[in-house]
C-alpha cells in the first residue's frame, strides 16, 4: 500500500454531463487520481495504479467565476496562433470548482504480466520520487489549470466527520490497466459514499463497477477484451 496526500487551491472534477458550464462533482474521481499518481511517477511497461480509498482533509466548499475559453486547439502542423480576440473562437463559460482541497489518497501498485521489476523496488522508487518533489509533469486535480502538491501522507489529521452518498460518479474514461498508447476510450461508473469523510474505491473488475463495452462490443476484464 502507498499513502500520498494532495492538495491545492482549486480542484474541478467535471461530470459526463458538464461539458459545457464546467461542474465539478463534490470529491475527486478515481480516475483523477490516478492520474496525479501517474504525474510523479509511472511506468506503463512495468505497472498501473489502483486507487482504494480517498479521503476528504478539508471541508467541501465551492468557489464560481467565469472564464474565457477557445473553442479550437492549435494545429501543431501549422504556424500561426489561435486569435482569442475573435468572437467565433472565444465564448465565456461558467465554471463551479472546488477551493482549498486536500485528500489523502491510498493506492497501490500492480504489476503488468511482462514486468521485470519487482514490486518492492517500484515501490522504492514510488516513495523516492514522491519525497523529493520528482514528477514526470505537475500533478492537477481534474483540469489541467488546478495544478497541486503532493507528498507522502504522515498520518496526521482525520479526514471530515460527513456522511454522504453521491449516488454514481465517473470511475475511469480507460482501462487502467491497458497501458497502450491507443487505448479505446471506455466509460465506467461506480456508486460513490463517503463515509465520515472515507470513500471506499472497488477493484475496476469487480461487480460494483458498470463498465461501457469495448471497442468490439465485448466487455473488458483483466485478461483484455472477451
Amino acid at each position: 500500500m502507498f499513502q500520498v496526500e494532495f492538495w491545492g487551491p482549486m480542484a474541478c472534477f467535471c461530470p459526463p454531463y458538464a461539458k459545457v458550464d464546467r461542474l465539478s462533482y463534490p470529491v475527486p474521481t478515481p480516475s483523477a487520481v490516478r492520474g496525479a499518481l501517474a504525474s510523479v511517477y509511472s511506468k506503463p511497461a512495468e505497472f498501473w495504479w489502483a486507487v482504494e480509498k480517498i479521503e476528504v482533509m478539508n471541508p467541501i466548499a465551492y468557489i464560481s467565476f467565469r472564464r474565457n475559453e477557445v473553442g479550437r486547439r492549435l494545429d501543431p502542423k501549422r504556424l500561426g496562433c489561435i486569435d482569442a480576440s475573435d468572437p467565433k473562437v472565444r465564448s465565456q463559460r461558467m465554471m463551479v470548482c472546488l477551493k482549498d482541497v486536500r485528500y489523502r489518497v491510498t493506492a497501490r501498485i500492480v504489476g503488468v504480466v511482462g514486468g521485470h521489476k519487482p514490486l518492492s523496488a517500484l515501490y522504492a522508487q514510488a516513495e523516492r520520487r514522491f519525497s523529493t518533489g520528482q514528477c514526470f509533469q505537475q500533478p492537477y486535480l481534474g483540469l489541467r489549470e488546478c495544478v497541486c502538491d503532493f507528498a507522502i501522507a504522515d498520518g496526521a489529521g482525520d479526514p471530515i466527520p460527513d456522511c454522504f452518498d453521491f449516488g454514481f460518479m465517473t470511475y475511469d474514461t480507460h482501462v487502467p490497466y491497458d497501458n497502450r498508447k491507443d487505448a479505446p476510450f471506455v466509460k465506467s461508473l461506480y456508486h460513490a459514499v463517503m463515509d465520515r469523510g472515507v470513500i471506499l474505491v472497488p477493484d475496476y473488475d469487480s461487480v460494483d463497477v458498470i463498465k461501457d463495452t469495448g471497442p468490439k462490443g465485448g466487455v473488458y476484464d483483466a485478461a483484455g477484451v472477451v
